[in-house]
């Protein structure tokens, strides 16, 4: 008988201004939300248009505080003056805005002039690409019968196969208003024998079932070594085996998706052959 046997929600905290855009340079690192449980990272962007806080509150009203704001009445060009005189400073586009604050019996709580950031246009493949790099892709687990530690026979059919983990996965990235999915597909598999024997097999293999006998069953995917290992180091070939995965995105609260390109992961194992003969009905 035969032997048997990879919500990136984006985190998106909104900085207190003044603050500095950081979708300018590539969006940083993100959170991404992917198959698996992963713990958030503490990342960082801008308001997007979204008002920040001012002064806080006085003690004993913010929870009763409500607040209004409006364009502050300045020049083109003016800037609000700071304790000392100076002109506040700003970062980049955006409006100076006066924010005020009343508890419930109407008494003022908080007064300020704050700088609120112009939204920054985000591009959606800057996200599918952030997305990409945490897609939860794993080294395949490669399989053979006879089993890996077994002596394969020369002539005889090895059946071939990834054992597991053949399934799409996903991750997602997000800011406020736009949300991006990349897909990666396993589409094939690529086996270097370690003879210089190559074959590729679309799909994962099919594993050999102990439970059936040999007649029962058959494989779509298998090579026959032509040689022995002997003189080979160790005495054993280094079978690789490479799955391709086929990637792509989609959008939403934005136009845009597409194709990503392929991504691929390896992994080896080893395989002594030896000259023998096969037996009728199965391998030893």
């Amino acid at each position: 008988m035969r032997g048997g046997v990879v919500a990136v929600g984006l985190a998106a905290a909104c900085l207190l201004a003044p603050a500095t855009p950081v979708w300018a340079d590539g969006l940083g690192d993100a959170y991404v939300e992917d198959a698996t449980p992963t713990a958030e990272a503490a990342v960082t962007l801008t308001s997007g248009g979204q008002e920040p806080a001012g002064r806080p509150p006085q003690a004993g009203s913010a929870a009763a505080a409500r607040c209004t704001s409006e364009p502050a009445r300045l020049a083109p060009g003016e800037a609000p003056l700071d304790v000392d005189g100076a002109p506040r400073p700003s970062s980049g586009p955006g409006e100076w805005r006066v924010r005020r604050c009343l508890t419930a019996s109407g008494g003022v709580a908080s007064f300020d002039t704050v700088f609120v950031p112009a939204a920054v246009p985000v591009d959606p493949l800057l996200l599918a690409q952030q997305a990409r790099e945490r897609l939860p892709l794993e080294a395949p687990g490669l399989a053979t019968s006879p089993d890996v530690g077994q002596v394969q026979l020369v002539g005889a059919p090895t059946w071939l196969w990834v054992a597991g983990g053949w399934a799409p996965r996903t991750a997602v990235a997000s800011v406020p208003g736009v949300s991006v999915t990349v897909l990666a597909e396993p589409v094939r598999v690529s086996w270097d024998m370690g003879d210089g024997g190559r074959l590729v097999c679309d799909g994962p293999g099919r594993p050999y079932d102990r439970r059936l006998p040999d007649a029962a069953q058959s494989t779509d995917c298998s090579y026959a070594y032509p040689r022995s290992s002997a003189g080979q180091p160790e005495g054993q070939f280094v079978v690789t085996g490479t799955v391709t995965w086929r990637v792509s995105w989609s959008a939403a609260g934005v136009a845009g998706g597409g194709e990503l390109g392929e991504v691929t992961r390896s992994a080896v194992v080893p395989l002594r052959v030896a000259e023998g003969q096969a037996l009728v009905g199965g391998q030893g």
